[in-house]
């Protein structure tokens, strides 16, 4: 997963730490990430560029997804957990739900719902209220003071 043209570096149990590869003065983090496996890593955090197999995707390597109630979300991630809540965030007037597709050929790599500060990744081109995140993108607020650096080199 630590590919060059990836921004996920792996550090271990399913976590990520995504970073810019072209932003001034080296690899800044711009968010951290937990993914079910190396395979939806890639599809979701190297996104249109993904190049991997669609269609016959491998079994999870780490489940469930970590909770995020200390964050203040539901303790549920489900598709329409998740998407209420986030939506009673916001004035409904953003763009909650996205699909993403990859340019080479067009094909579906994910649906997810954008909320604040968190990207939740999700299998389905139609998401059924109980569907779980494959994958979750936590921003770091703090990537400009080098947050990560504070935090995880101690």
């Amino acid at each position: 997963m630590n590919s060059a043209r990836s921004c996920a570096r792996t550090l271990g149990k399913g976590l990520f730490v995504l970073i810019n590869p072209i932003r001034e003065g080296g690899d800044q983090a711009y968010a951290v990430g937990w993914a079910e496996s190396d395979y939806w890593a890639a599809r979701a955090f190297d996104g249109p560029q993904f190049r991997g197999d669609l269609k016959h995707p491998p079994q999870p390597q780490w489940r469930p997804a970590p909770s995020l109630a200390f964050l203040g979300r539901p303790k549920s991630l489900s598709f329409k957990t998740v998407r209420d809540h986030e939506l009673g965030r916001t004035e409904n007037n953003v763009t909650l739900v996205t699909a993403h597709y990859r340019i080479t050929d067009g094909a579906f790599l994910s649906v997810s719902v954008n909320g604040a500060g968190i990207i939740y990744t999700y299998v389905s081109t139609d998401p059924q209220a109980d569907d779980e995140p494959v994958a979750l993108e936590i921003g770091l607020r703090e990537t400009g003071h080098r947050l990560f650096d504070r935090l995880f080199r101690r």
